[in-house]
């Protein structure tokens, strides 16, 4: 848009008349046909001039109109009112984040449905015979070995504990530093009134003995005495190596090594 007040003002331009024709000579109509070019362009820019004005004016009221309507559509700026409150955040309290967002909670477990499988019975036709209990393969004696029922007897009177003598054999308890019992075979050296002197034979197995290397001779009192074992025969001899085995198996006694 063009405004007036930036065009600049043309100074009129004299028009000669057509009536009054002053005599020109050959040279001055020479100058003037070289000086007519300047006149044409003076008259090209005035009618320019009223040409801008016209338009300016034609487009004015138009402008002011369309000014009213960009200020009409313009949003109106909402008004705040100076009684309203605005909270300010307290930062007196601590608020922990497990307050705002919890620890997630696992859901309830979803069961199987699968329980323990059940322990197959095992059955056995009557033709069947199912191995013997370790309760009943152990026994006190092992009645194989015994020659008779006079040899038995005379055994038995011998077993007992109130007839020991010096040279006997006899299974004795011992306890340990952890008050554990644990029972060994030896042999009477000499008898005490607290007790006895006893030198003690190591296992081969459940019927063999020997001598260890080192002699092992303790006392012990008399109620550590289980039991009275008849008289081993000595199976080998050597001047570093003597073994015994008694006619009847001590399984049961669970003797220590």
């Amino acid at each position: 848009m063009l405004n007036a007040e930036n065009v600049a003002p043309v100074a009129p331009v004299p028009i000669p008349d057509d009536d009054v024709t002053p005599d020109i000579s050959d040279n001055e109509k020479e100058n003037d046909s070289t000086k007519s070019p300047p006149k044409l362009l003076s008259i090209c820019m005035a009618s320019n001039r009223d040409a801008l004005m016209n338009s300016y004016n034609n487009n004015r009221p138009h402008a002011a109109g369309s000014s009213q309507i960009r200020n009409n559509d313009s949003p109106k700026t909402p008004t705040h009112s100076h009684n309203i409150h605005v909270p300010k955040p307290s930062t007196s309290a601590f608020v922990s984040p497990e307050v705002i967002r919890p620890h997630p909670k696992a859901g309830p477990r979803k069961g199987s449905g699968k329980g323990r499988k059940k322990e197959q019975e095992v059955t056995t036709s009557e033709d069947e015979e199912l191995p013997p209990s370790p309760e009943s393969v152990l026994s006190a004696f092992d009645e194989s070995d015994i020659s008779g029922s006079s040899c038995s007897e005379s055994e038995n009177e011998d077993d007992s504990n109130d007839s020991i003598i010096i040279g006997d054999w006899v299974i004795v308890n011992l306890i340990s530093q952890k008050n554990l019992v644990h029972k060994y075979v030896g042999q009477i050296l000499r008898e005490s009134r607290a007790g006895y002197d006893i030198k003690f034979a190591k296992k081969i197995n459940d019927k063999m003995f020997k001598w260890p290397v080192n002699d092992d001779i303790s006392s012990i009192a008399k109620y550590q005495v289980v039991k009275k074992l008849p008289d081993p025969k000595v199976k080998s001899s050597s001047k570093r190596v003597i073994s015994f085995m008694f006619p009847k198996s001590i399984r049961k006694f669970n003797i220590e090594k």
